[in-house]
């Protein structure tokens, strides 16, 4: 049984990673790096299950935006100090730097951002959608590749790092029972 659904999970795993993409982001895009380097993923097909995770939720957030970004402003823009007049003006400067934005918001994709308030943002102000595809897709090209390298490369460092985990668990170990003993020797003292 369980060796099916080993079979299965392989035969599907990038179809898997495509769909977990929008939620894992950043942290499953580093795994798939480490993975990568122990030879677990090939590029091409993790490259194309990626992007096309992030281009989908992308273009989800346009099209929110462009469809339901003026009625959410008006329904729970108050809680935001967010009046219609000022989502107007902030959907005018959003015309006249959104190549900026748009392109901010991919290259710092979930480094404590809220990416997809520029993105649906872009929708409310109804940039072009070809040119938001078009920031989407460098952006896109820049980050993973750049993600994608760090996690490849933090996988050749995992040997080190499962080295580095086992002395740090020794001296905290170490630690944790003197600090036990040293606390006991205190409560008796004291008693």
């Amino acid at each position: 049984m369980l060796a099916y659904i080993v079979i299965i999970f392989s035969s599907l795993k990038y179809v898997l990673i495509f769909l977990a993409t929008p939620i894992g982001g950043p942290t499953l895009i580093l795994g798939a790096g480490v993975l990568l380097h122990e030879g677990l993923l090939s590029l091409p097909p993790l490259f194309a299950a990626i992007a096309l995770g992030e281009l989908t939720q992308d273009i989800l957030w346009y099209f929110l935006g462009y469809r339901y970004g003026d009625r959410f402003v008006e329904k729970v823009g108050k809680f935001f100090s967010v009046s219609s007049e000022k989502f107007e003006n902030i959907k005018s400067l959003f015309l006249r730097h959104g190549i900026g934005l748009v392109l901010g918001a991919k290259l710092t994709m979930g480094f404590f951002t809220a990416p997809f308030f520029v993105l649906s943002l872009a929708g409310a102000a109804r940039m072009h959608f070809g040119k938001y595809i078009a920031l989407n897709l460098l952006g896109e090209l820049l980050w993973l590749t750049s993600m994608l390298a760090i996690g490849y490369n933090l996988g050749g460092l995992s040997q080190y790092v499962a080295q580095g985990f086992r002395v740090a668990f020794m001296v905290g170990g170490v630690i944790f029972v003197s600090l036990l003993l040293i606390g006991f020797s205190t409560y008796m003292r004291k008693r």
